[in-house]
């Protein structure tokens, strides 16, 4: 027996995930999910014939999702529990600001542990990687730190009429 080349041969021997792509853009097409109703997992499981929670329905509900995003400018969001809808605009600035959050901090952590390395320890490929790592982790969390914040509309009525001396 020969020794597969990689994991997918050895789950699904490679299996693409177009046909059940194209199965769940079929039952689910693009004017119906712009009405913004929640599609359940169990519907997406009937379509592709794979339970909810496994790696394989995983795998294809994300090509699905990115598959929307990409040629119909849908961003499915996930309703906890539920299933999956279609984000409105307002929505998706709110994902956007909740992924560039989490950037932040894993480019903070990033640059923490770049920061207790030993340097001398390393080659010099390694050294560059390090400094490279560590240039992008600053600079990610210097224009997060920089970023225009809100200003409180309450706060600014206050000010206005001179309440917030008091």
């Amino acid at each position: 027996m020969t020794q597969p080349d990689n994991i997918a041969e050895v789950r699904f021997h490679g299996a693409p995930v177009g046909p059940d792509v194209d199965a769940l853009r079929k039952a689910f097409p693009a004017d119906e999910l712009r009405t913004f109703r929640t599609i359940s997992h169990a519907k997406v499981s009937e379509v592709i014939g794979y339970d909810y929670g496994t790696h394989r329905y995983d795998t294809v509900v994300r090509a699905w999702r990115r598959s929307l995003e990409t040629d119909d400018d849908i961003l499915l969001g996930s309703v906890v529990g539920m299933g999956y809808r279609a984000l409105t605009h307002a929505e998706r600035l709110d994902y956007s600001c909740g992924k560039l959050r989490s950037s932040y901090y894993a480019s903070r952590r990033s640059g923490e542990v770049a920061g207790r390395i030993a340097i001398s320890e390393l080659n010099d490929e390694q050294r560059a990687r390090h400094q490279l790592v560590a240039r992008r982790a600053a600079f990610i969390a210097t224009a997060y730190k920089l970023r225009p914040t809100a200003k409180l509309p309450q706060l600014e009525m206050a000010i206005e009429h001179g309440e917030a001396q008091k």
